[in-house]
């Protein structure tokens, strides 16, 4: 009994730092964001007690759909614009990573190319890439996509999680169902 408790304990307290872009809105006129730093870091509390993979599919999307219309990402991004005008800069970094630390996770999903492209004359084939962790939070998760493929990666810290690989593991797993 006191396992199932600790899980469900676990479930609650799960939160994740999400990066969200507030410039781009895709239209079918546009193809391409207008450049500049338009983005802010929330934490939300993502679906994890639903059962099968599509339905939790659904369940995580819907709650990021919630979470993209509401306005917790304008404020936290307002809050951050303000504090770093109106207070010294050691002081609005302690507040905001007193915010984010809060996390348990950080996820960032990105969509990349659909196409392969071209650098140097030479088609890049694959990509490897590295989410910034926060420090304070103990795991990192990013996807990214290229060409028609998912990249996943993963970092942790080695007292929280021993291999990261396992986490890759079983979400491919879970992906492939």
């Amino acid at each position: 009994m006191k396992n199932i408790l600790d899980k469900e304990i676990i479930y609650i307290l799960l939160q994740v730092n999400i990066p969200l872009d507030l410039r781009y809105e895709p239209t079918s006129m546009e193809t391409f964001p207008e450049l500049g730093t338009g983005f802010t870091v929330v934490n939300a509390c993502l679906p994890t007690r639903t059962e099968g993979a599509i339905p939790g599919l659904w369940a995580v999307h819907q709650c990021m759909e919630e979470l993209k219309s509401s306005c917790d990402p304008v404020v936290m991004y307002s809050a951050i614009h303000y504090l770093m005008t109106l207070l010294p800069a050691c002081l609005c970094q302690w507040l905001v990573r007193t915010v984010l630390r809060t996390a348990s996770l950080s996820f960032c999903s990105l969509p990349g190319p659909e196409r392969p492209i071209m650098l140097a004359s030479c088609r890049l084939k694959s990509v490897t890439f590295w989410m910034n962790s926060h420090p304070d939070v103990p795991v990192a998760f990013c996807v990214f996509s290229y060409a028609g493929n998912f990249y996943v990666a993963v970092s942790a810290d080695s007292g929280t999680i021993a291999s990261p690989k396992i986490l890759v593991k079983g979400f491919t797993t879970h992906v492939r169902k």
